[in-house]
């Protein structure tokens, strides 16, 4: 995540890999969205207030993919 002691009036920031939002809310003046593939930490991260998406991986093995 990139920290800013000026951010442009429009400024968004988009954090993956956020977990539980700790970082998310550090400069008020940024417009942040979070994403994670944990479920609980997303949560936690909305409880927090924090503007989260959940998202998930698909892995594919590779006997599978030469097919």
């Amino acid at each position: 995540m990139l920290f800013t002691a000026s951010p442009s009036a429009l400024a968004k920031l988009i954090g993956g890999g956020c977990g539980t939002g700790k970082y998310l809310k550090v400069n008020s003046q940024v417009h942040t969205l979070g994403c994670d593939y944990c479920g609980p930490l997303v949560e936690i991260a909305r409880s927090r207030g924090c503007e989260v998406m959940l998202y998930t991986i698909f892995l594919q093995n590779k006997e599978e993919s030469k097919q």
